[in-house]
């Protein structure tokens, strides 16, 4: 894929495949690397956004494992949720534009759903929630 990223170096969708890639092995900040280059070749690329979204979250996980670890230690668990507060307001924009580009994609919905109530955006939360809600009748 790397040799066909030299023949071709703006194609995007050959940099969202090596970003796949990266993140399939593990290499987080390579996937990213590679998902922002296919942005910067195709802006609406809804995937690219999605999958980079999803490479920046890993480290919620690491977070949340943290914090459960730290459910009687008040000040580290605040402290490691504010940490997961940051992070989602990172995320945050990309989400928001994969959402832009894919309204119909439930997947997404539910990701905002989730940052929004953690972020405390109520109505945006709301919206979501009713996207969502309205998705399992």
């Amino acid at each position: 894929m790397k040799e066909a990223i030299l023949q071709d170096p703006n194609n995007a969708m050959l940099h969202f495949n090596v970003g796949v890639i990266n993140q399939e092995q593990g290499h987080i900040d390579e996937a990213k690397n590679y998902y922002k280059k296919a942005i910067e070749l195709d802006p609406d690329y809804a995937d690219a956004y999605i999958n980079l979204g999803a490479a920046m979250l890993v480290k919620d996980k690491e977070l949340v494992d943290e914090m459960n670890k730290s459910l009687s230690n008040f000040k580290k668990y605040d402290a490691l949720k504010a940490k997961q507060l940051e992070l989602y307001k990172e995320v945050l924009p990309y989400y928001e534009k994969a959402y832009a580009l894919k309204k119909d994609d439930l997947d997404i919905v539910r990701t905002l759903m989730s940052m929004y109530e953690n972020l405390e955006i109520n109505d945006k939360f709301k919206e979501m929630k009713a996207l969502w809600d309205a998705s399992r009748e």
